[in-house]
């Protein structure tokens, strides 16, 4: 757990919510939640560059973008979303995330002197 302390801002606490009522609240719902692109990190960013002018910790907001290649990212997109937030549009991601997890997969195994997976 790390805590990085930003600073003080001038604006107040009705300025904050009248923020998360009439723009945040809308655009991070759970049909829009993404746990690679549409986040906790990016709706703390939002609201830290509303309330100080600066972003969160470059190495918090590269956590995504870091991980969302591998083949671990891709196999969990899409239950994390559901968990997490919401499926929102990730379905057809989904399905094009397992049919590379299995191509790659197979390029392992067949590359392998050991005898091939069944299918």
């Amino acid at each position: 757990k790390k805590i990085t302390r930003m600073g003080t801002t001038v604006c107040t606490r009705l300025e904050l919510l009248a923020k998360l009522e009439q723009q945040l609240s809308r655009e991070y719902t759970s049909d829009s939640y993404d746990v690679l692109t549409h986040n906790c990190n990016h709706f703390s960013d939002d609201v830290t560059m509303f309330l100080m002018n600066q972003h969160i910790s470059e190495e918090v907001r590269q956590q995504p973008a870091q991980f969302s290649n591998s083949l671990l990212a891709k196999a969990l997109r899409v239950p994390l979303n559901n968990y997490l937030g919401g499926f929102g549009s990730a379905a057809e991601q989904f399905r094009q995330d397992q049919q590379e997890v299995q191509d790659r997969t197979r390029k392992v195994w067949n590359s392998r002197p050991l005898a091939a997976p069944p299918w």
